[in-house]
């Protein structure tokens, strides 16, 4: 029996790290696609090399799910599929982490503003409510009763309902600190990449901005909050 449990945490840790490089390879590939090979082995590189992508890739987390989910709607985002990106980022919100939601914003609304609204707002209304359903389904199976984890989180965190800064409390340095630590000097390039867009708005703007500023916008809402999530 311990035998068979060791199979299975190796099984998990495998599969989810392959699904993970396939998230990263449509990127790279979107990338390369959209603005070059010198462009997409760079980022392939910056991967490779960042220690918060290579542990997050194969732990069994609802915010590494989003990880996924991200990765991928940014490559089909920039590789003009606008409906399935809209739709992954639709998963990622509600199989992954609620939260992850304002990371999502920038690609859902210029999506939207960019592919054809109505297919787009469709794909994405269409998958969460089937996500929705199986959410609640799958908690119905486990609680025994009606309700929604989704829901509760939010409600939990965000209406009040909880008190999420008795797990631990950081300054707002703590997100920079952390993002620092994880990608060193791919963060610091993030960073910056606002300022280099602006000069080449051409090659660079609006398209890989929006697939950046989910980082300027995680940095600004989460870094207010008292409760800090190291993941």
């Amino acid at each position: 029996a311990v035998l068979v449990k060791v199979r299975v945490f190796y099984a998990v840790r495998i599969f989810l790290g392959l699904l993970s490089t396939i998230t990263e390879t449509v990127l790279v590939v979107a990338l390369s696609r959209r603005y070059g090979k010198r462009l997409a082995c760079y980022v392939l590189a910056m991967l490779c090399l960042t220690s918060g992508c290579f542990f997050a890739s194969t732990s069994f987390l609802p915010s590494s799910f989003s990880m996924y989910a991200v990765t991928l709607s940014s490559a089909l985002f920039l590789l003009e599929k606008y409906a399935c990106a809209v739709s992954v980022a639709a998963a990622g919100v509600i199989l992954g982490w609620p939260f992850s939601i304002l990371v999502f914003l920038p690609v859902t609304v210029y999506s939207l503003l960019r592919g054809h609204f109505k297919r787009v707002f469709l794909s994405g209304l269409l998958t969460s409510l089937c996500l929705l359903v199986l959410s609640v389904v799958a908690d119905y199976y486990s609680y025994g009763r009606w309700t929604s984890s989704v829901f509760n989180l939010l409600k939990y965190n965000v209406l009040g309902g909880g008190e999420s800064h008795l797990y631990g409390t950081e300054g707002a340095s703590f997100y920079f600190r952390n993002a620092f630590n994880n990608f060193n000097f791919a963060f610091v390039l993030a960073l910056l990449f606002v300022g280099v867009a602006l000069s080449a708005r051409k090659k660079y703007a609006p398209d890989l901005l929006i697939v950046v500023s989910p980082v300027y916008i995680w940095l600004a809402f989460m870094s207010l909050q008292a409760h800090k999530e190291e993941r």
